[in-house]
């Protein structure tokens, strides 16, 4: 079986209500989100 990377990635982005098969964004949605618009991120170390 063949699985499609982004298709898998959503997963840790995603619940999904399986009820309605409404996918609800968890807060890890938003910060990649975040990551894509500003074409990466700053590293904090400490």
């Amino acid at each position: 079986m063949k699985y499609y990377f982004p298709e898998n990635f959503q997963w840790g982005l995603y619940y999904t209500n399986y009820e309605t098969l409404e996918r609800i964004p968890k807060k890890s949605a938003f910060w990649y989100h975040d990551v894509i618009r500003d074409n990466g991120f700053e590293r904090k170390d400490g």
